[in-house]
């Protein structure tokens, strides 16, 4: 009993010191105080790197329009006068040293409420919609409320800038093995960190003990004399980074003295950009070209040479209508194992698509040269198609593509040159893989009359057929299937019944195989996400067939997604039978299956006999037709179960009956539920 005492009143020491750590607090937290929307989870996901996550220091999506931030204070913690002190006064820190501002909310749809949940934590960035911010009793410090306003507007963590390794050890011995993952790097991109130096007194810093398991430090500083972790106010460095996010400036003029006042928008914010959706749409590729954008009227005499050694040249323009824009760099990129380590002379530079976070798989950057006037001409340029998932890079005359190539070219630069005759503006367009490295440059552009000495113009490729493929999880997950590693659990493979009585199916859709499906029983929780992902799809239409199962009282939610757009989605129990749905798609992107749990045990989500084959599913887009009832399984008398492990076989409930309920009672009650075989 003592012991236990000593290890509740340490447990209860750490959580006072750290309480934006929230240890043992919520597995659905990422990185200790963060929550991540599915978009977040999904992009995450899809950059195809388990050991550095490709994320940004500093989410360059998700911003407040005009760095204004709207909120709400809801009645759990409007009526505590310490926690609406905190509140207000790290509102008035971050209006003092930014050009952030909070506003009251009155009818806007993407804003923050504040509330007193269990321990401290916030969403990333803007959502688009309400977003929760908690803020327990431990958490009504000064600077934890900064921090929390910090991820709200979208800051992640210092310690996990791409560069930490040269100023900071992990030293993961010290770590809890569950919390390891918190302490991944992200991408390497110098431009993550807009610029800035790394900074140990960030309030976004994780302190040197933190998620220790023995009380020793988890990171030791490389430089000496240094401290971190500090929860008291911003950091210079902190004010600068947030400014530049906003592109505004550091210093403003004094905050009103209500600070939750309605400010005026800073003259020298940018112009609010129109609102996300909380599942943007991947674009439909188009077997036409890309938009150019149109030239100025004013632009001078466009050079038919350009080495971009001092950026885009005359003539040349940015497309205003795709995902992202090319970057004009010198030297290597910011990410290892893709791009050119320097331009084609050198010493100069070159422009580049960089497919690091944010960017998602089959993102288009195009830039174009309007200065071609037209008829016979050799074009001739150098390009760079270096890392594991170099997509595609194409150039287009007008409407007519004149060169493609796909994959990874090697670690060199390679000369194209491309005989054209024809009209239009000289169109380049980068297209982004499936993970951060598939960098893609150019350089030394120019134009020559005449056609090219052996230059011929690529033949426009054919779109590839899409290939049909099938799964049926008899043999578990098929090739290019894959479990994520940034939600809450696993789909588990299984013969037969679920474990749980009153939920799932007795058998696979055949009445022999296997299936796929996400087990609710606890340790879940209601609203946690289970994603697996098909990346066999390249592009193209097809139909996506599958089975689905979804019985019980507490079902949740399934959702399909094709890259980031959800094409398929079912909501609550379906009866117990396996359903079939037949989807249209045309697009790019892996095929992401996500199960939500619900309220309780009773709420499996099952899937099975996946395929895909070209062309568009028959009349009917998405069709569920009723299939045969199954017979419910069978009751099993006299037994009930606290504890459902995921496994192939039943417990001995007899035998295990009194293990599982001491195991059980030894937990936080808040989620414990008896669970029942009928």
């Amino acid at each position: 009993m003592k012991l236990l005492l000593v290890f509740c009143g340490l447990l209860v020491a750490v959580l006072a010191t750290n309480p934006d750590e929230n240890v043992g607090r919520d597995a659905g937290l990422y990185e200790g105080d963060m929550r991540l929307t599915i978009d977040q989870a999904i992009l995450i996901e899809s950059a195809g790197d388990d050991d550095i996550l490709d994320v940004r220091g500093s989410i360059t999506t998700g911003k407040w329009p005009g760095a204004v931030l709207a909120y709400e204070i809801e009645s759990s913690l409007s009526s505590q006068s310490r926690a609406m002190a905190v509140i207000q006064s790290a509102m008035r820190e971050w209006e003092q040293k930014t050009c952030v501002r909070f506003k009251k909310r009155t009818t806007e749809k993407a804003y923050v409420s504040f509330f007193r949940g269990s321990g401290c934590w916030s969403y990333v960035g803007r959502t688009g919609s309400k977003q929760q911010l908690s803020l327990s009793s431990g958490c009504w410090h000064h600077g934890i409320v900064i921090h929390e306003i910090g991820h709200a507007l979208g800051f992640y963590h210092e310690q996990s800038r791409p560069d930490r390794d040269n100023h900071v050890t992990i030293m993961w011995d010290n770590i809890y093995e569950s919390n390891k993952h918190n302490f991944k790097k992200y991408g390497t991109n110098t431009i993550d960190s807009l610029g800035t130096a790394y900074d140990y007194g960030s309030i976004m810093h994780y302190s040197s003990r933190a998620f220790s398991k023995n009380g020793k430090p988890t990171i030791v500083a490389k430089k000496s004399g240094v401290t971190f972790g500090q929860r008291k106010g911003l950091s210079t460095i902190d004010a600068q980074q947030m400014s530049l996010r906003y592109s505004c400036q550091t210093a403003t003029p004094a905050p009103p003295t209500n600070p939750t006042a309605t400010p005026a928008t800073p003259t020298n914010s940018p112009a609010p950009p129109t609102p996300s959706t909380n599942s943007p749409a991947t674009p439909t590729p188009s077997t036409n070209s890309p938009a150019p954008p149109t030239p100025s009227t004013n632009s001078p005499v466009p050079a038919t040479s350009c080495n971009f050694d001092n950026g885009l040249c005359s003539g040349w323009s940015q497309s205003t209508s795709d995902q992202f824009d090319w970057i004009v760099r010198g030297g290597a990129t910011p990410s290892s194992g893709t791009g050119p380590s320097a331009d084609h002379s050198g010493s100069g530079k070159y422009i580049f698509i960089e497919t690091s976070y944010p960017r998602i798989a089959n993102d288009k950057a195009v830039v174009s040269f309007s200065g071609f006037a037209g008829g016979s001409a050799c074009l001739s340029f150098y390009y760079h198609m270096y890392g594991k998932t170099v997509n595609q890079l194409n150039v287009y005359l007008g409407s007519s593509k004149v060169f493609s190539k796909s994959g990874a070219q090697g670690n060199e630069w390679k000369k194209a040159e491309v005989s054209i005759n024809g009209k239009g503006n000289i169109v380049f367009e980068g297209i982004r893989g499936n993970s951060y490295q598939g960098d893609i440059a150019i350089d030394d552009f120019s134009l020559k009359k005449g056609s090219c000495s052996g230059g011929v113009a690529t033949p426009t490729p054919t779109q590839p057929p899409v290939i049909s493929v099938k799964c049926t999880f008899d043999n578990g997950l098929c090739s290019g299937w894959a479990q994520s590693t940034s939600d809450h659990f696993d789909w588990t493979v299984r013969s037969g019944a679920t474990p749980s009585s009153g939920t799932g199916p007795s058998t696979d859709h055949s009445g022999s195989g296997k299936y796929i499906y996400i087990e609710t029983s606890y340790p879940r929780s209601p609203n946690q996400r289970a994603l697996v992902s098909f990346n066999g799809y390249k592009s193209g239409s097809a139909c996506l067939t599958f089975y689905y199962h979804m019985y019980g009282k507490t079902v949740n939610q399934l959702n399909v997604y094709l890259g980031s757009s959800k094409v398929f989605s079912k909501s609550g129990a379906q009866g117990n039978e396996w359903k079939k749905a037949e989807v249209s798609i045309n697009g790019q992107g892996n095929i992401v299956f996500e199960g939500i749990s619900g309220s309780s045990f009773s709420g499996d989500i099952a899937i099975d006999d996946f395929s895909i084959t070209g062309g568009s599913c028959g009349v009917g887009g998405v069709i569920t037709p009723p299939l045969p009832t199954i017979a419910p399984k069978p009751p099993i008398p006299g037994s009930k179960l606290l504890f459902v492990p995921k496994s192939d076989q039943r417990l001995d409930r007899s035998k295990d009956r009194q293990t599982h309920r001491i195991y059980v009672a030894s937990l936080s009650s808040d989620n414990v539920q008896e669970q029942k075989y009928m």
